[in-house]
């Protein structure tokens, strides 16, 4: 029986002003005058997410940007994930050492994490591509002359998840030129530059059925000196979307 799901996404609308105006994002109230945001997005009905599951294979970061991997949460519940300090103790380590496996990385440092729920900065429900360019100050110099990636683990706090599952885009059917645009995403401090995503037809869309807490989503965000072949990129876009409402999903980001 196939878990193939018919969903809605919300992706970049086509507008001549993208000509000479970037999209833009204020995370804070702006000054008089200026608007929080000029995006103008569309929703895109009947869009197929696939059950991975149900994959002859499963994804590749190589290949598709994405996988899914074990991490054990420890003994922490699902409502202390709101404090830093026992997530850093109890949770990051087995995180860094699933990672440190997947990928057969050199060393794997944490950034941020991020709790998501109803209650708390809700699912996003616009297909988007995140990306953090930030390195270890005191060893940025050091860092820099190695290859080094930014990707995103995406851990559900509940399952099965039901509710709001986290879909990811192939990025081997990204097309970058036609399919992308960049996006500031302006918070007090600090301007982060992220894509927002044209819908294309071609696109593929993943999913995890009933994804459980010891399961994490991989997934790449950006690679130094990236240069994909012309038309690709090295990121996985995401997007959560309402499967079933019959569970209240809670999850973590960690960067």
């Amino acid at each position: 029986m196939t878990a193939a799901i018919s969903a809605s996404f919300f992706f970049l609308q086509h507008d001549e002003k993208w000509v000479t105006e970037k999209p833009y994002h204020v995370l804070f109230d702006p000054p008089e005058g200026l608007e929080k945001s000029n995006l103008n997005l569309q929703q895109v009905n009947n869009i197929t997410v696939k059950d991975i599951r149900e994959l002859d294979s499963p994804p590749t970061i190589e290949k598709n940007g994405f996988t899914l991997i074990k991490i054990n949460p420890g003994p922490l519940k699902s409502e202390e994930f709101d404090d830093n300090q026992k997530v850093a103790k109890f949770f990051l380590p087995q995180a860094a050492a699933a990672v440190k496996e997947a990928l057969g990385a050199y060393r794997i440092q944490f950034f941020d994490t991020t709790v998501r729920s109803y209650a708390h900065l809700q699912p996003t429900s616009i297909a988007h591509i995140g990306i953090m360019f930030k390195l270890n100050p005191h060893e940025a110099v050091e860092l820099s002359k190695r290859k080094y990636q930014w990707f995103n683990i995406w851990i559900p706090l509940k399952g099965p998840v039901r509710d709001y599952p986290l879909a990811l885009l192939d990025i081997s059917t990204i097309d970058r030129d036609a399919d992308l645009a960049h996006q500031d995403t302006v918070k007090s401090d600090v301007v982060h530059e992220t894509y927002q995503i044209y819908s294309n037809s071609n696109h593929r869309w993943y999913y995890a059925k009933d994804q459980m807490p010891d399961e994490a989503w991989l997934f790449i965000q950006a690679t130094s000196g990236d240069n994909p072949p012309p038309g690709k990129i090295n990121a996985a876009p995401g997007h959560s979307y309402l499967a079933h409402a019959d569970y209240n999903r809670s999850s973590t980001y960690i960067i």
